[in-house]
């Protein structure tokens, strides 16, 4: 892992990131993460873009798109105007390509106007809507979107309050649409109902095959009833010479259907009022962030993939000077930490998507900040 902090201009020329930028500086959220791909090391990345004028610019993405996490915005739950500034900025915007917005409170009549949004804007091509307040009303919004939006290529609806009903609708989205690859519905209680729905928009039609490559259901209430009827049709969909259809129905299933990962690193841009933190990690680790006392060093990681993962298939290790976490055996995040910690005496649990580890502190005295920086001896602060 590698991290630089530091202050950095953000000239995107993006509507979107320019709302997230002011509703940090108006103190409404505590900060947000861009997210992209160097071909080569982010070492060399981040060295280029903090001492290059300290500029961040499209040109940095590399033509890999941009990713922008905004999750936690609480203030798109309290009143329309900031849902509409926001929804404005979606339907301008032609350089963000992955938006996030998990865990922002957002309800049916706020999931409308993002479907509004999105049958304007051409450019997205990943919405993250998880643990939201989404119902069938909402899943009936974006299934029209999915009617005249064919650039979107990834939907994450997981853990909201979608029904059989709004199943059926997304359904109907879904006959419609020759765009979305991949569509997470997991802890959405659509019961074998729903299953249904799912499966006959699966079926072959002379209006041509579903585009879905990965659709997520765990937790869903789906008997084996429910889920012989949405085999039956991915089976139905393969033989029509369609590519093949991965169904996840367990958290063992997770690995389905995942794509290859594309050469070079992928780079995370950490925005605060503090400044701006650039860092090497699994883009799916999900939001960090971290606090301290004299004597210890909090960090906490929310993500979606650890609501669905049972404590057994986490763990977290720690040595004098780093931690790491593994998921199914394999490492998926490492820090280097700033200073020297106690590892017997650190501890870490998961709890309902959170991940929440405490780092002893070998000697009690504040911490410059959370991770080594670049070129940095062990013995040097940030």
């Amino acid at each position: 892992p590698v991290r630089r902090q530091g202050k950095l201009i953000l000239d995107l020329d993006s509507h979107l990131v320019d709302v997230a930028v002011d509703w940090g500086r108006r103190g409404l959220v505590e900060g947000f993460t861009l997210l992209g791909r160097t071909r080569g090391s982010v070492r060399e990345w981040g060295e280029t873009v903090m001492q290059g004028g300290r500029e961040l610019k499209e040109a940095h993405f590399e033509g890999n798109g941009v990713e922008l996490d905004v999750s936690e915005s609480g203030c798109l739950g309290q009143g329309f105007a900031e849902m509409e500034r926001l929804v404005a900025a979606l339907k301008k915007d032609i350089i963000v390509t992955s938006l996030c917005l998990a865990r922002c409170q957002l309800d049916d009549i706020c999931t409308n106007m993002l479907a509004g949004a999105l049958m304007r804007n051409r450019t997205l091509r990943e919405l993250v809507l998880c643990e939201n307040e989404i119902g069938d009303e909402g899943a009936e919004a974006l299934a029209a979107a999915l009617d005249q939006n064919p650039a979107l290529q990834r939907l994450d609806l997981a853990a909201n309050q979608i029904g059989p009903l709004g199943a059926a609708q997304l359904a109907d989205g879904l006959r419609r649409n020759q765009g979305l690859r991949e569509l997470d519905l997991s802890l959405n209680a659509l019961g074998d109902a729903g299953a249904e729905h799912l499966a006959r928009a699966l079926e072959p039609s002379p209006a041509g095959a579903c585009a879905l490559r990965r659709l997520a259901l765990e937790e869903c209430g789906i008997s084996q009833r429910g889920r012989s009827c949405l085999t039956k049709a991915a089976a139905s969909l393969r033989s029509a010479g369609a590519p093949a259809l991965a169904l996840v129905f367990e958290a063992s299933d997770l690995g389905a259907g995942d794509a290859v990962e594309e050469p070079g690193e992928r780079f995370v841009v950490a925005c605060s009022r503090a400044g701006v933190e650039i860092s090497s990690a699994d883009v799916g680790i999900g939001r960090l962030s971290w606090g301290q006392d004299d004597q210890q060093m909090e960090v906490v990681i929310r993500a979606p993939w650890l609501r669905r993962r049972s404590r057994g298939s986490i763990a977290v290790r720690f040595d004098a000077r780093k931690f790491s976490i593994e998921a199914k055996g394999q490492t998926v995040l490492e820090i280097d930490l700033c200073d020297r910690i106690a590892p017997a005496q650190s501890s870490w649990m998961v709890r309902e998507g959170v991940l929440q580890v405490v780092l002893a502190k070998w000697e009690p005295r504040p911490w410059p900040g959370l991770v080594r920086p670049v070129g940095a001896s062990a013995q040097q602060g940030i």
